[in-house]
């Protein structure tokens, strides 16, 4: 959904009034979370490559979070749903600390989860507000290009990758 359900009924409302916020309590915004509860796994798959990268970086001994701005519950659902849980030693969401990404605060409990220090992590995602959260937090930011959400890569990235074999390198590399 790109910037969260707030920003995507926001904008689907805008047409009504493009001044309105969207309160968190919003009719409208909890019968769409509703909606997306229900059919959060329908189509949602790994893209290419992520398994058999996450398998390499779990064997390799990298220790691996998940940061997301998605609230908690329905992000352990979708890496509940994909058998992807296993491999992440922390995982933080939108709704798990009082600041979001691109505040850096995430990314530092995340490294004080994984009992690692914040300036050997990497930053990986496919937003400007992830490369964003790395530029803040001191750390490395790699932009993925095949996230689709945000298709314009941040002028600030210190890396663009294609393929998640990039990460994985990119992760291992001395």
């Amino acid at each position: 959904m790109g910037r969260g359900a707030r920003t995507l009924v926001r904008r689907a409302l805008d047409h009504v009034d493009p001044e309105e916020t969207v309160p968190r309590d919003d009719p409208g915004l909890r019968r769409f979370l509703g909606h997306y509860q229900s059919v959060l796994l329908d189509t949602t798959v790994p893209f290419p490559g992520v398994l058999a990268g996450l398998e390499a970086l779990r064997r390799a001994g990298v220790p691996l979070a998940i940061v997301t701005n998605k609230p908690f519950v329905p992000a352990m659902e979708v890496l509940d749903g994909l058998g992807l849980t296993l491999f992440f030693g922390a995982i933080l969401g939108g709704d798990t600390l009082p600041t979001r990404k691109p505040d850096p605060a995430m990314l530092a409990e995340a490294a004080r989860r994984l009992d690692v220090p914040l300036a050997g992590c990497l930053m990986v995602g496919d937003s400007d507000v992830d490369i964003a959260a790395a530029r803040a937090a001191g750390v490395p930011g790699v932009w993925c290009s095949w996230g689709g959400f945000h298709p314009e890569q941040p002028a600030d990235a210190d890396h663009a990758v294609t393929r998640f074999e990039e990460v994985v390198a990119l992760a291992l590399a001395p």
